[in-house]
């Protein structure tokens, strides 16, 4: 099936092939240099399977290999769309700190995007639309099945990951595209669910998989720690981003460059500034902020983390502390610096 099978099974095996192209699609989420002629060629990648995929699923493997490629075509068709994230850092050069050891990230860039409806617009949200339809038909597929699994069953984990990953798929190929950060309240049902949903996991890995997210443990791809990220800072119901926050907190593990207890304190920084001198209940856009950058050194034993978001209207902050994994991780008090 192209854009699942390998397109030499003798030279690379499928499961290869599959998750070198997952690890692709998920590092252009922290970085991505490339081309929009790159993304415009991928975001294409397996278009006859797709249109062929089954009405149901029978099994979590064939699931997850549908929902792998719709991943994939939708971030290369944000990439096409939306600017590249080179690697510029909006971050002030500190010489101390610029280490050779390390990963800059690139989130954003302080001027917001100017919308689907400044190019090609009709276009572009058809295509929008298309893609959101290939997420709502895997889901449709998918719900029997899900529906069937059970906590005791050993792919009970695995199922709740999937299901996760769908819904913040969704508000990506949305959110990603809007010019308003108001754009991400109309997703509350998906947030929702995607801090219910990684609630539900922390609660039964030990029973069903005590070798998932072990302390101090590894996975290479993301599970659980963007996911809560994305609502910990695109949420603005105060009780759920809380609850994302205190989810990732909660014990150590880490996915790819992140650390949980670490990543927690940056969604918990991201709150603060959104939530300083606020009155009532709901953020102004004037006071919602983007995150920027993010940026990861070595200095001797140290690992810093230094951050940028910006403000409203291109009020930009600047963070800084030990990337460790650190005891607990208090939503309170964070020292921030104005640039």
């Amino acid at each position: 099936l192209p854009g699942i099978s390998s397109p030499e099974p003798r030279v690379i095996e499928d499961e290869l092939f599959q998750q070198i192209r997952m690890l692709d699609a998920e590092a252009g989420i922290l970085c991505d240099a490339r081309p929009s002629e790159y993304h415009e060629r991928l975001r294409h990648e397996g278009s006859s399977t797709v249109q062929n995929m089954p009405t149901r699923y029978t099994s979590m493997d064939e699931s997850r290999l549908y929902l792998d490629l719709i991943v994939r075509r939708t971030h290369h068709f944000l990439s096409a769309v939306r600017p590249g994230k080179t690697g510029r850092s909006i971050i002030p050069s500190r010489s101390e700190l610029e280490s050779p050891r390390g990963l800059r990230t690139h989130f954003d860039d302080v001027e917001p995007f100017d919308g689907l409806y400044q190019r090609s617009a009709c276009s572009l949200r058809r295509q929008q639309e298309l893609y959101a339809f290939e997420i709502i038909r895997w889901s449709a597929a998918f719900e029997p099945l899900y529906a069937m699994v059970t906590p005791s069953e050993h792919e009970f984990l695995g199922f709740q990951l999937l299901k996760i990953r769908a819904n913040v798929l969704t508000i990506l190929l949305y959110g990603e595209l809007a010019t308003t950060e108001m754009a991400y309240d109309s997703f509350m049902p998906e947030f929702e669910r995607i801090v219910s949903l990684a609630q539900t996991f922390l609660e039964h890995r030990c029973t069903c998989a005590p070798t998932l997210l072990l302390e101090r443990g590894f996975n290479w791809s993301q599970g659980l720690l963007l996911p809560l990220l994305l609502v910990a800072t695109k949420c603005r119901d105060k009780g759920l981003r809380r609850r994302a926050v205190h989810l990732m907190s909660r014990e150590p593990w880490r996915e790819g460059p992140w650390w949980s207890l670490s990543t927690a304190r940056l969604g918990a920084w991201l709150v603060g500034i959104e939530e300083e001198g606020l009155v009532g209940e709901e953020v102004p856009e004037e006071g919602r902020a983007r995150l920027l950058s993010v940026d990861f050194r070595e200095v001797g034993a140290r690992r810093v983390v230094r951050v940028a978001a910006v403000r409203g209207d291109r009020e930009v902050r600047c963070g800084e502390w030990d990337w460790s994994l650190g005891p607990n991780v208090d939503i309170r008090g964070f020292a921030m610096e104005r640039d």
